[in-house]
């Protein structure tokens, strides 16, 4: 695709084949967060009909190239045009596919379908988890496999349910969630409850032998902390309560939000105080024990 194709295709249906799903939308706006920079509220729009978008906390705006080249962190078009074809290749995408064929055409999460949901079995899938040094073992119990269907074109992705029956969907190009977004609830012991802010790092925590049958809460994004802290208030009043939030500016943000209406919860961060995440601990010391193996042979 070149320039002009983008600019003509249906913004939100774009960005939602890259991985990267809307906040909100009313009518023709949708917004996003800022690509940029860290925020626990959305600043970007995009008017869907004039194919615009615009930046409320920077002022900036312009069509969906321009974006583009936000999103891929560059300031060369020919940069920007070669990483989206090579990534946008992969997802068998045509240019008369994303072209607005009318006002009433439904746009973002309506082109999203679910076709089913099944026993994850896909190698690749498999493999990608692996990846993250995951293990059946662990995503056994907890992880799906979605079949669904992006404007004309069939996927499938990794599937980690919710409270209000939408998924999680994840692969290792794309991430987006399937129906309502909301946190996801496990109850076990109500006396012991562990909040984590995406379902990679849940299954991090049971890869690495440190998770022993506690409740959990996953938020599946930091915006869903509002709801967090409404299950806990409804449920787990008196429990103990361990929080595993990245270690970036919403995270904190998120666990000052949540101690704040639950004083007895603690921050677990300092377990992977020299990484941002449970998962990047579990892929660091994945690395540390190949490397020992290397040199012992």
């Amino acid at each position: 695709m070149n320039c002009y194709e983008i600019n003509q295709a249906d913004p939100v249906t774009i960005l939602l084949a890259l991985g990267i799903n809307y906040v909100t939308h009313h009518g023709n706006e949708y917004t996003y967060f800022a690509f940029d920079r860290k925020e626990t509220k959305p600043s970007l729009c995009i008017n869907i009909e004039k194919k615009l978008w615009h930046d409320h906390g920077t002022g900036q705006g312009g069509k969906l190239v321009d974006l583009l080249m936000q999103i891929y962190k560059t300031d060369s078009v020919s940069v920007m045009l070669s990483r989206f074809n090579q990534q946008f290749q992969t997802l068998d995408f045509s240019f008369s596919q994303l072209k607005e064929k009318g006002k009433n055409q439904a746009v973002g999460k309506s082109k999203l379908i679910m076709l089913s949901v099944q026993e994850l079995k896909s190698y690749d899938l498999i493999k990608y988890l692996s990846s993250r040094g995951i293990s059946k073992r662990s995503w056994g119990p907890y992880i799906e496999e979605m079949k669904y269907m992006i404007g004309n074109k069939n996927g499938y992705g990794i599937a980690f349910k919710n409270d209000s029956g939408g998924y999680e969907v994840r692969t290792e190009k794309l991430q987006f969630c399937l129906g309502k977004k909301d946190i996801t609830t496990l109850m076990k012991d109500p006396n012991e409850l562990l909040i984590f802010e995406g379902f990679i790092d849940f299954l991090s925590l049971i890869e690495l032998n440190k998770y022993e049958n506690q409740s959990v809460i996953v938020l599946n994004s930091t915006t869903n902390t509002s709801k967090g802290i409404n299950k806990i208030m409804s449920r787990f009043m008196g429990a103990k309560v361990d929080i595993y939030m990245d270690n970036d500016n919403a995270g904190l943000i998120a666990f000052q939000s949540i101690q704040k209406e639950i004083p007895q919860a603690v921050s677990q961060s300092n377990l992977y105080a020299k990484v941002n995440d449970l998962n990047d601990l579990l892929t660091a010391k994945g690395l540390k024990k190949q490397s020992s193996k290397k040199l012992s042979m």
